[in-house]
């Protein structure tokens, strides 16, 4: 599911299901590395996404997507991160964005 806990919303779907059930916080480490075209998501401690960040591999994914009709989706290198919710109860902590050196 393209819209489940762990997917690149709308774009890929998680390689598997690592959510913790009701009550418990789940954990996400999400790394973009725009020069060597790599992004990753860990979801609960486990890789459930690798993708290409640029180029015609990630134009792809966008145009296979309900956003396909917008050239400007997915193109900015910097921007804003949003946090998504679907009309029930959700909560937040520990959020933190680390640039890294790319020495």
């Amino acid at each position: 599911d393209i819209n489940r806990a762990g997917s690149l919303y709308n774009l890929i779907a998680p390689s598997k299901v690592v959510s913790k059930g009701d009550g418990e916080w789940n954990n996400y480490l999400l790394h973009i590395d725009q020069e060597n075209n790599e992004g990753f998501l860990d979801f609960n401690g486990e890789r459930v996404l690798e993708f290409p960040v640029n180029g015609p591999e990630w134009r792809e994914l966008i145009d296979q997507s309900p956003f396909g009709g917008q050239p400007a989706f997915g193109a900015a290198q910097t921007g804003y991160i949003v946090l998504q919710e679907h009309g029930g109860k959700v909560a937040f902590r520990n959020i933190k964005i680390k640039e890294l050196n790319r020495n």
